[in-house]
């Protein structure tokens, strides 16, 4: 399975699921954010350290954690 975190800047790739071991707040949050099953994101970036990253998501850009990224289970577009 392809994660995120795995992403290739400019990749554009569909949200496919979360790891189990998410927790259930995270996972309430980044579904109000608008990351979901389904969602297309854009890999725009990732920062140096991998510490993190950025992304578009419904024509805005997001920056979220490294870890959390790759509990992000995704596909290519």
């Amino acid at each position: 399975m392809l994660y995120l975190s795995n992403c290739l800047t400019g990749d554009k790739v569909i949200v496919a699921g979360f790891k189990s071991e998410m927790p259930q707040n995270i996972k309430k949050r980044l579904c109000q954010l608008g990351i979901f099953s389904g969602t297309e994101i854009i890999f725009v970036q990732k920062s140096i350290l991998k510490k993190v990253i950025l992304i578009e998501v419904n024509f805005y850009m997001l920056s979220i954690r490294f870890d959390i990224a790759s509990m992000i289970e995704v596909k290519h577009a």
